[in-house]
């Protein structure tokens, strides 16, 4: 896992990417840390052109996640 942030917005671990398609090991340290902290706000920034979903985890492309990063930042995560 590449970054841990946490405020008073939350907890928020961020997985970087540059791989156009993530695979289940690529992402193994940030699905255990959403099961250490489940209550935290996991993000997936990777080099792949759809936005999607996996349970707990959001994969957003390169390329739209920065400018959705004060977005991201700025969002209460669940309590």
């Amino acid at each position: 896992m590449d970054l841990i942030l946490s405020g008073e917005k939350g907890l928020i671990g961020i997985e970087v990417k540059r791989a156009g398609a993530i695979r289940n090991h690529d992402i193994k340290g940030l699905r255990a840390f959403v099961q250490v902290y489940p209550m935290a706000r996991a993000y997936v920034f990777y080099g792949g052109p759809d936005h999607r979903h996996l349970p707990g985890i959001e994969l957003i492309p390169l390329d739209q996640a920065l400018p959705a990063l004060p977005g991201m930042l700025s969002q209460s995560g669940a309590e």
